[in-house]
């Protein structure tokens, strides 16, 4: 599902939307989509994604209406459309709606991983090593670095890992020569990140899940389920309170000022059944 704080280029939200809707019911097009949000030209919105024309403050709220948009939503969308249709050479005018779609998401100092950065999602232990960091005060003592993980990595790994997270700008060493803080306390994988690279990291990091179920004691982990039968319809307003809940813990991770661990946190929702009866 297209999830609106994921884009700061309006038009490639909507082109997302419009493919994904479009995947999911083949009768859906721009003449229905222009209809829902209450435009009588069916080609409008196709000349809005492809960049020939532009919306104006009447379209905004009839767009965001039909996108069932919450007040958040609108208010981002607003200032993402504002931003991308500034001129280009009015640096202070696209600097100001940005900063304004970034407070509204909550993201203000998320940094995005670039597709040329899809290296840090190799392995599970970069991310962990990248929070470490603001736990210990870690030197280039490698060995020791790879022990405090759970399960541990080799010294070997470590130093890699460590001199692959300073090659990317995700950590810094201090003048004491210590690993002490992270550029960006928290960073956003970039829409043009390979799908095949975020997929081997999340197998990895389910793989260390199913091994924490086996072998953690149930204070140290959490795992819960639901089963269900859904529409698609209510497939997205999950996908969007799961996206809700997300940007909650980011504040509540912001907010603690005393870490002592690290830990990983998968969401995961996925088909047990086929998509229709065959014949």
């Amino acid at each position: 599902m297209a999830y609106i704080f994921d884009f700061e280029n309006y038009r490639d939200y909507l082109k997302r939307y419009y493919e994904e809707k479009r995947k999911s019911n083949p009768q859906f097009s721009y003449q229905v989509f222009a209809r829902i949000a209450g435009l009588k030209n069916k080609s409008f919105l196709h000349n809005i994604i492809s960049g020939k024309k532009n919306l104006t403050k009447s379209h905004i709220a009839k767009l965001s209406q039909a996108l069932k948009h919450t007040p958040e939503e609108a208010e981002y969308f607003e200032n993402i459309i504002h931003y991308t249709q500034a001129p280009a050479e009015n640096e202070k005018e696209r600097s100001y709606y940005r900063k304004q779609a970034q407070q509204i998401s909550g993201n203000a100092k998320i940094q995005l991983v670039r597709k040329d950065q899809c290296e840090y999602y190799s392995k599970w232990y970069h991310s962990a090593i990248r929070a470490l960091v603001e736990i210990y005060p870690l030197r280039d003592d490698y060995e020791r670095v790879g022990k405090l993980l759970a399960p541990p990595i080799t010294a070997l790994q470590a130093k890699k890992s460590i001199q692959l997270l300073e090659r990317l700008d995700f950590i810094a060493k201090g003048e004491d020569g210590v690993y002490q803080y992270v550029k960006e306390k928290k960073i956003k994988t970039s829409q043009d990140i390979p799908h095949i690279a975020k997929n081997k990291f999340h197998i990895q990091c389910t793989d260390l899940a199913k091994k924490a179920i086996r072998n953690n004691p149930p204070e140290s982990r959490h795992a819960v389920s639901i089963t269900m039968g859904i529409s698609q319809e209510t497939y997205e307003g999950i996908i969007k309170e799961i996206h809700t809940f997300r940007n909650a813990v980011r504040v509540l991770i912001d907010k603690d000022k005393n870490p002592e661990l690290v830990y990983q946190m998968e969401i995961l929702m996925f088909p047990l059944s086929i998509d229709k009866e065959s014949d």
